[in-house]
C-alpha cells in the first residue's frame, strides 16, 4: 500500500511542480538503489542437508559443518525476517551469515521455529551440548 501511494505521489509531483524531475532523478532514485543494495548485500543462501551447511551467495557456494555453528539469532524488526548464524571459526562469507527466515503465519514477536531447529541441531552435535554466545 505505501509503495503503490509513494508512486502516485511521485507521478503527481513530477507532473504538477516545476523542479521536482531534477530531484528525483537525481538523488531520489540513485539513494533509494543505494539503500536497496546495502539492505540486500549481505543476504545469503542457506540450506541444510545432513550435518552440513551449504552457504551461497549467489556467484559460489560453500560447505559448513553444523558443528561450527556458536549461535543463531533473529531481527525482528525486518521483513521478512532475517536469521544470523554465528560460527566457531570465520567462514570465506565472515563470521556471521544472514539470510531471510521462510515466511509463516505466528505472532509478531515470537520466535521463528527455523531458529531452534538450527540451535538444537548444533547442541546436537557439539561435543559438551552447550553453546557459547559471541560477544556483543
Amino acid at each position: 500500500m505505501i509503495s503503490i501511494g509513494a508512486i502516485v505521489f511521485l507521478g503527481w509531483a513530477v507532473t504538477t511542480i516545476p523542479g521536482t524531475m531534477p530531484f528525483f532523478v537525481f538523488i531520489w532514485i540513485p539513494a533509494c538503489i543505494i539503500w536497496a543494495t546495502y539492505m540486500s548485500w549481505p543476504i545469503k543462501k542457506v540450506s541444510l542437508a545432513g550435518d552440513k551447511l551449504y552457504i551461497s551467495n549467489f556467484f559460489k557456494e560453500i560447505a559448513v559443518p553444523v558443528t561450527e555453528i556458536m549461535d543463531v539469532r533473529e531481527r525482528y524488526l525486518t521483513k521478512p525476517r532475517r536469521i544470523v548464524i554465528y560460527f566457531r571459526h570465520p567462514t570465506e562469507f565472515g563470521d556471521k551469515v544472514i539470510f531471510y527466515a521462510p515466511i509463516q503465519p505466528r505472532d509478531y514477536f515470537s520466535e521463528h521455529p527455523l531458529v531452534g531447529e538450527l540451535l538444537d541441531l548444533a547442541r546436537t552435535h557439539t561435543e559438551t551440548g552447550f553453546l557459547t554466545r559471541p560477544v556483543s
